[in-house]
């Protein structure tokens, strides 16, 4: 097996001598680098480090031997590392460690070589086969973007990330008008290309780390943005419908445009551990519904925040007389309304106050 780009291995081992025969017997393969404690390569794994498999000392004097190989495994488990560890314990031992750690792989001390390099190089292949499967089942087969699947699991994670960091997240719905006028005119095959095509402008509207675009399916593709704001959510969704209006594929029995036109649903969320993320898409169909409504070739965002969700719950459960049905049903999902805004091309209308197709109803 040759490396390929990207593969590195580090090894963890405190003893010098032992160290550096592991590393002598790895290197004409593997580009490898050397640690002499955990709790360096920890921190380096933190500070952003990305080995590709990590050889381990069990042993090492400042952790108490399999508690070390946990702490490490949690950090490593989140990156979908694989490991190796060096024990020296006994059969029995090294059986009962298998079923504690069963992400890990064993080898018993003295350590041979040639045994080593087969044991790596089968853990790599092994790591570089699921991760080939993970990225082909997260995958839309005709534009290569992110399936529903993998977004949905993007949400989730950003979701939760945001929540901790305290920082906006935003989501955007994107739905072709009219496509099936496309496909009825010029055939399935013009309106697959149609997607590839849309994909490409989509994806280059959002090239940040983290980033993410996806087709969910048919003619809906949405745009997951980490750290985004109100202001920032409301010109990458303008861009995107601009870019996808300028590539100019023909769609002549369109009632809004005699080429393709998308209208976009965006809403900016400020999530807090214990709300959903299901809110966040609910609301972000209700704005692309707005835009829908209104003539299509729109973009329509909204602004939600999560507001003390247990206070709001509770009133929500002992309705006043005065309390206006639209808000009570958002103060159910725990969800407060902040602001909407509405792009017509160029033109950009700030609106104040909850307006009904923006609120959760059920």
């Amino acid at each position: 097996m040759v490396a390929s780009a990207g593969t590195s291995v580090w090894i963890v081992i405190e003893e010098e001598i032992e160290r550096e025969l592991v590393a002598v017997s790895l290197e004409r393969d593997f580009p490898v680098e050397r640690f002499a404690n955990a709790k360096s390569a920890l921190s380096r794994l933190q500070a952003g480090g990305s080995p590709s498999l990590i050889v381990l000392d069990v042993s090492l004097p400042w952790m108490s031997g399999f508690d070390e190989a946990h702490a490490f495994e949690e950090a490593a488990s989140e990156r979908g590392l694989p490991l190796i560890f060096l024990t020296s314990s006994g059969a029995g031992e090294l059986k009962a460690a298998r079923l504690a750690h069963a992400a890990a792989d064993f080898l018993l001390r003295p350590v041979h070589a040639a045994s080593l390099r087969h044991r790596v190089r089968r853990r790599l292949e092994e790591s570089q086969r699921l991760e080939r499967l993970e990225s082909l089942a997260g995958e839309d087969a005709l534009t290569g973007l992110a399936n529903r699947r993998r977004f949905n699991e993007s949400l989730a994670c950003e979701w939760l990330r945001a929540a901790r960091a305290r920082t906006p997240l935003t989501l955007s719905l994107i739905d072709l008008d009219c496509f099936k006028s496309l496909n009825d005119r010029h055939g399935h095959a013009a309106g697959d290309e149609a997607l590839r095509v849309v994909g490409n402008a989509l994806t280059r509207c959002a090239r940040r780390p983290g980033d993410l675009v996806a087709r969910l399916g048919g003619e809906e593709f949405a745009m997951l943005l980490p750290q985004t704001d109100e202001d920032g959510a409301a010109a990458c969704a303008e861009v995107a419908r601009q870019a996808i209006a300028d590539l100019h594929v023909a769609n002549e029995d369109s009632t809004v445009a005699p080429y393709l036109t998308a209208s976009v649903g965006v809403v900016t969320a400020l999530p807090e551990i214990g709300a959903t993320s299901e809110s966040a898409m609910q609301a972000a169909d209700r704005a692309l519904y707005g835009a829908k409504r209104d003539g299509r070739n729109k973009v329509r965002c909204a602004s939600w925040r999560f507001a003390e969700s247990v206070r709001l719950a509770n009133e929500a459960a002992t309705p006043r007389a005065d309390a206006r049905p639209p808000a009570g049903r958002a103060r159910e999902r725990g969800w407060a309304f902040s602001g909407a805004r509405e792009f017509d091309g160029a033109r950009m209308r700030t609106g104040c106050g909850a307006q009904p197709d923006l609120v959760l109803e059920e």
